[in-house]
This record gives structure tokens, C-alpha cells and sequence, in this order.
């Protein structure tokens, strides 16, 4: 018997995590280490730049700030794809034991949105959109802003990115995880127990993100992670 394999599920099949480049990940590692020293170091009076990767024929800037108000983000990818980070917040928020892997994931994160396509290209207006779902937030609509916000594409991209590599950090320090995590691939489940001790914000998202994107993480997270060994 012939099995007809739906236009939709060959998509989901197909649904890839963007992809980083070895010699990026390389700076990724540089600057992980630089911003760390730097939320050790002295208070950043006024922002600072720390470093260019090029990717693509596009450098992409880094730069630190110190904007002291809780409601600015850890980062911030800029419209030009340039990225800000906030060493202060960064402090604030991540425990200090492990404070350089919190941030290699937050780069990990805007590094994505810099080299994503959807956000730098006119056709897609990232700016607008982006914009829109913000407006929310500053409307203190909390619950509203964060489903749009998880499912935003640009956004549930790099997230998904992010999330993935903290799955593939769990497996490669602890092979049996690998098993662990295949079971809750084919599961039904939402959420992913190893997680729950780390960022509340993946349970955030976990909960928030629609079953559509919910089948695209899991797709690509097994993309990423079989062939790695068991």
C-alpha cells in the first residue's frame, strides 16, 4: 500500500535550526569569555564596542551598554544586526557559577536573529512586525505579548537554536541524556524535566509556544541531536 506523505508533514520533516558556522562558534566562544570578565569587572559607564564577526559578507558589531533598568533585555539585536549586550542585567539575572554558559546561549540567540534572513530582509519588515508585538509588553499585557513573542518566526527561531544547543550541551557532558531525550521527542509531552532546574524561561515558552511550533522544535532538535553518540 502506497503511503501519501502530506505537503505539511514534509515541511515539518524539513524544519531545520538555522545554522551556525564553526568559525563562529569559535567567536562566540572569545566573546562569551571577554563579556564575562567584563560583569566581573568595572561598572560600563557608556557603551563600549568588543569585537566584529564577519558571516556572510556582513560584519556583525558587538557591542556593551549599561542601561541600569531591569525591563531592558540581557540583549538586543539592533535593526542593522549589530548586538548590544547589558553585562549589568546579565549579573543580575544569571548565577555567577555558570554565568559564562548563560551567556554563550544569549549570543547564541542574537547571533541567530543577525544571520537570519527574515530579519534582514525588507520584504519580511522584522522592524514593524517586531514592533507591533512590543507594543503589547508597553501596553502590560504580559500574557499576550509573551505567546506572540515565542511564536513571532524571528523570535521562535532563535529560541528553538537556543534551546537546541542547551539539549546538545546536556547530551555531550552525559551520553545517557541522548536516550532521554529521544523518549520525549515521540512523546506527547510539552515539557522537558532535565530543564526545569535551569532558565524559568524555557518552561515559559515550552507552555506558550503553539502545537504547530511545538512539532517543528522537536523535529529539529532531533536533527541536531542524532547523530551525535549515545
Amino acid at each position: 500500500m502506497k503511503t501519501i506523505i502530506s505537503n505539511n508533514y514534509k515541511l515539518l520533516l524539513a524544519s531545520k535550526n538555522i545554522s551556525i558556522p564553526k568559525d563562529l562558534e569559535i567567536k562566540i566562544d572569545n566573546i562569551s569569555k571577554e563579556l564575562v570578565s567584563l560583569c566581573s569587572g568595572e561598572k560600563i559607564i557608556q557603551r563600549k564596542h568588543i569585537g566584529t564577526i564577519s558571516y556572510d559578507n556582513k560584519n556583525i558589531n558587538i557591542f556593551i551598554d549599561n542601561k541600569n533598568t531591569i525591563e531592558r533585555p540581557v540583549a538586543a539585536t539592533n535593526n542593522d544586526g549589530n548586538i548590544v549586550f547589558f553585562p549589568e542585567i546579565m549579573e543580575q539575572q544569571y548565577p555567577k557559577n555558570n554565568l559564562e554558559n548563560y551567556i554563550k546561549n544569549v549570543i547564541i540567540h542574537e547571533i541567530t536573529h543577525s544571520i537570519d534572513p527574515k530579519t534582514n530582509t525588507d520584504k519580511y519588515d522584522y522592524k514593524t512586525k517586531s514592533q507591533e508585538i512590543e507594543k503589547t509588553y508597553y501596553e502590560f499585557n504580559q500574557s499576550e505579548f509573551l505567546n506572540k513573542h515565542f511564536n513571532f518566526p524571528p523570535e521562535f527561531d532563535a529560541y528553538s537554536k537556543e534551546l537546541t544547543t542547551i539539549i546538545i550541551n546536556f547530551i555531550t557532558s552525559n551520553p545517557s541524556t541522548k536516550d532521554y531525550v529521544k523518549k520525549w521527542l515521540v512523546s506527547s509531552s510539552i515539557y522537558i524535566p532535565i530543564l526545569i532546574s535551569q532558565d524559568p524561561i524555557w518552561n515559559e515558552f515550552l507552555k506558550r509556544i503553539n502545537p504547530k511550533n511545538h512539532r517543528r522544535l522537536k523535529q529539529r532538535v532531533w536533527n541536531d541531536i542524532k547523530d551525535l553518540a549515545e
